[in-house]
Order: C-alpha cells, then structure tokens, then sequence
C-alpha cells in the first residue's frame, strides 16, 4: 500500500519536534564518539525528519519548511540553556562565559538544523512529487 502523501498536513509538526528530541539526545549518547560523530547524528536526525516529514504528509514545502525553522530556533534556546547553565560558574565571571559559549554553540545548532531540516523537506518534497507523478 502506497502511503507517499497520505498522512494529515499537521503531522509535519511532529516530525519537527521529533527531530529536536532525537537530534539533541542522539548528539549527546554519541559524544563520546566524537565532536564529528555526535555532528553527523544531529544533522541527520534533522534531514531524515525533513524528509519524512514531507513526504509522508500532506504538507506543503512551505509548511515543512516553516516547521523545521521554528525547531531550528528552539533547538538553539536549548543549546544555549545547557551549555551556559553548565558553564555558567566555571570561569567565575558570573556567567559572562558561559553565556557567550551557549550563544556560539546555539548558533551552530541553530545552522546545522536549518540546513538539515530544510534540505530533507526540499527533497522530500520533490521525491513525492516524482512518485505521485509517477503513480498517476
């Protein structure tokens, strides 16, 4: 059976909160693997979550997209809020430290996940619309 397309347009949304749960916990258990590995795992939580998201639903790209920009800003508050809750008092600055590292490290996230998030959408959007062409 054939579901390319068929799921309702607002489950993209649950791709997109999926993908900030699974790239920020896949991202912390492969720490230890590496900054590279732990990278990788975020950024591909987030262009598997895109694609899915699109083409599994009926969501339009521009939906998709949008989805996938407002959980790349709220993965970047949840970056900023660990690295400068835990930062905060290590250098004894009250905390001027570690803010700066969570804003720089938010940043990061914040880029890796819109590039991950709206390039899966992008080719999501494209394969099904390739396959429903293809189909009709």
């Amino acid at each position: 059976m054939n579901k390319v397309g068929t799921l309702n347009s607002w489950l993209v949304w649950i791709f997109a909160v999926g993908a900030i749960v699974i790239g920020v916990v896949g991202a912390y258990a492969t720490a230890g693997l590496g900054a590279k590995v732990s990278q990788g795992v975020f950024f591909g939580a987030f262009v598997v979550a895109g694609f899915l998201g699109t083409f599994l639903t009926k969501a339009r790209t521009f939906v998709a997209v949008l989805a996938f920009m407002l959980a790349s800003a709220i993965t970047g508050g949840v970056y900023f809020a660990i690295v400068s809750s835990m930062t905060g008092d290590i250098a004894g600055d009250g905390g001027t430290f570690g803010a700066f590292l969570g804003v720089l490290l938010a940043i990061i996230a914040v880029v890796v996940s819109l590039v991950g998030g709206i390039g899966g959408c992008v080719t999501g959007a494209k394969v099904k619309r390739g396959m429903i062409g293809a189909a009709e």
